[in-house]
């Protein structure tokens, strides 16, 4: 069960046009983390989530599917 939105993760940084870099350095996460979840070898746990939402931008319940 995969609750992490990753499209609207995906979507988000491709419409601000941050990168990988750019959002690590934004969460103070490892730029392979950032990765990771973009390419779904990661899911995020709740930390990274936070760290996420407010970087950018978003809500919980953006980022987060919650139609499980």
């Amino acid at each position: 069960m995969r609750i992490f939105n990753i499209k609207k993760f995906l979507t988000k940084i491709r419409i601000e046009r941050i990168s990988q870099e750019q959002l690590a350095e934004l969460t103070n996460l490892p730029r392979n983390t950032i990765s990771d979840i973009k390419h779904g070898k990661a899911s995020p746990n709740l930390k990274i989530i936070y760290k996420l939402e407010k970087a950018l931008d978003l809500t919980l319940s953006e980022i987060v599917d919650l139609n499980f």
